[in-house]
């Protein structure tokens, strides 16, 4: 199996693949963050920065501080766009490494649209920020559908 650092598509679906149905096919993977609004945690990954490096008179330290903060509020999740299902992966806390399944979905289920400047997506009732680079897998999945 492969590994490293970064989660290719090729290396995402070879760790998904305990979590489809045998024979399953991925046609689309889609990275995406479940939480809160994606203000809220800027505000609060702000507060928690320079709070406590003011606190402890460290202002360098802010910076990791926030971006801790910040990613700390999200979950990872793989949506995963078979020719069964659409899947959606839980994840580990802050790489996208899949670990349990939250949900199967209809096949015909669409992902998108895209919403927002920070490309929120409603699915199975989650709200979910998809990845900037996924955004191109959501589109070809919703097109797959329509094409269907």
């Amino acid at each position: 199996m492969a590994g490293g650092l970064i989660n290719t598509r090729e290396v995402v679906i070879e760790k998904s693949r305990p979590f489809l149905e045998p024979g399953e096919v991925v046609a689309h993977v889609v990275k995406a963050l479940e939480g809160p609004p994606r203000w809220v945690a800027m505000i609060l990954g702000l507060v928690i920065g320079i709070g406590v490096s003011i606190l402890i008179f460290i202002p360098i330290l802010g910076v990791p501080l926030f971006v801790l903060a910040y990613t700390s509020a999200y979950k990872r999740r793989l949506i995963l766009a078979t020719d069964e299902a659409v899947v959606i992966l839980n994840c580990g806390r802050y790489r996208f490494t899949p670990r349990s399944v939250l949900a199967r979905l209809d096949l015909e289920t669409r992902i998108g649209p895209l919403m927002g400047l920070f490309q929120r997506i409603e699915l199975d009732g989650r709200r979910m920020y998809v990845v900037p680079r996924s955004t191109g897998e959501v589109v070809a999945a919703d097109a797959d559908i329509e094409g269907d």
